[in-house]
C-alpha cells in the first residue's frame, strides 16, 4: 500500500493524501519519506500551481506513530542498506522539513478532514493556509507525554495566534474542535462532507485566476517582510514593485487585458527568469531555520 498518494488534478492542483487510515495517518518514517518525495515532485512540476494536503479516512494525522518507537532491536544489514539508499535519495530533495514548505513557490493548503494532533498539527501549521472540517479535533499533548513543542510549532503558533493563546494550547494539551480554536489557526471551516470539495474549488480558483510567479513572490513577502523593520520592509517592497511594473512582466499585461476584457486570465507557468522574480528572490531570501 502506498502510504502517501499524489495526484495532479485538472486546473493545476496537486493533491497529496496521507494514506494509512488504519493508523489514522499517524506520522512515521515511511509516511515522512513519501510525503517529502511527493512535495519535491510537485515543487519541480510547472503544471502544479497550488498544493492541497489531506488525510484518508477519519483523520488528517493523529500524531506520531508510537508503534516501534521504543523497540531497541538492532538494525539488520538489509534494513541498513534500505536506510542508506533512502538517505542518498533524500540528499537531492529541496523540501526536507516542514519549515521548507515556506520556501516552495506554490501555496500549500492543509485540508484537515479529521483528527489533527501533535506532529499532525505541526504539519498543518507549516502549510500556508488551513481549511478544516468544523468538528475536526485539533490540538497537542506534548507536555502530558513529557515532550516539548516540536517541528516548528513553538514558532508558528505564537505568530498565528499570539503568545497567550499559544501557551494555552501548548501547555494544557487540550484538543478542540476546529470551530473552537483561537482565530488565525484555521482560515475556513466546512461540514466534513463538503470540506475537500470546497478546498479543491478554492485551490483551483487560485491556480486559474492568480499568476504563479506573482503568488510565489507574494508568499515570500508574507514570510519575510513582517520580520524586518517597517523601513527595511518598505524599501525592499518598493524595489520589487517597481521592477514588476517597469520591467518585463507578461503576467501583468495578461492580467490587465483579462480584467478589461472581462475574461479569465491565461497566465504562464512560474517563470523564474523574470527580472522582478529574480530581484525578489535576491531581496527576500530567508535563512534556513
Amino acid at each position: 500500500m502506498e502510504v502517501v498518494l499524489t495526484e495532479l488534478l485538472d486546473g493545476g492542483v496537486g493533491l497529496l493524501t496521507l494514506n494509512n487510515p488504519d493508523r489514522m495517518n499517524a506520522w512515521s518514517p515511511q509516511i515522512a519519506d513519501a510525503f517529502f518525495e511527493g512535495l519535491n515532485r510537485f515543487d519541480k512540476d510547472p503544471d502544479c500551481r497550488v498544493i492541497v494536503v489531506t488525510g484518508k479516512g477519519r483523520a488528517f494525522c493523529a500524531g506520531a506513530d508510537a508503534q516501534g518507537r521504543f523497540d531497541k532491536k538492532q538494525e539488520t544489514e538489509q534494513q541498513r542498506k534500505v536506510r542508506l539508499a533512502r538517505e542518498e535519495a533524500k540528499a537531492t530533495w529541496r523540501i526536507k522539513r516542514f519549515h521548507d514548505l515556506s520556501h516552495m513557490n506554490q501555496p500549500v493548503i492543509a485540508c484537515i478532514n479529521g483528527g489533527c494532533v501533535g506532529i499532525g498539527l505541526s504539519l498543518a501549521l507549516a502549510c500556508d493556509m488551513r481549511f478544516a472540517a468544523a468538528d475536526a479535533k485539533i490540538g497537542v499533548i506534548f507536555p502530558q507525554r513529557g515532550l516539548i513543542a516540536e517541528d516548528g510549532m513553538g514558532y508558528f503558533l505564537p505568530h498565528l495566534v499570539g503568545t497567550g493563546s499559544a501557551m494555552m494550547l501548548l501547555l494544557t494539551g487540550d484538543v478542540l474542535r476546529a470551530e473552537e480554536l483561537p482565530q488565525g489557526i484555521v482560515q475556513k471551516t466546512y461540514p466534513k462532507g463538503t470540506l475537500i470539495e470546497e478546498t479543491l474549488a478554492f485551490a483551483r480558483k487560485l491556480a486559474t485566476h492568480s499568476s504563479p510567479t506573482a503568488m510565489s513572490v507574494i508568499k515570500q513577502q508574507i514570510y519575510t517582510l513582517p520580520h524586518l523593520t517597517l523601513k527595511e520592509a518598505q524599501s525592499i517592497n518598493d524595489r520589487i514593485q517597481a521592477a514588476s511594473l517597469q520591467q518585463e512582466n507578461p503576467d501583468h499585461e495578461e492580467g490587465f487585458a483579462a480584467f478589461t476584457g472581462k475574461r479569465t486570465p491565461n497566465f504562464n507557468a512560474l517563470n523564474q527568469t523574470l527580472p522582478y522574480y529574480k530581484l525578489a528572490r535576491q531581496l527576500l531570501r530567508r535563512s534556513n531555520l
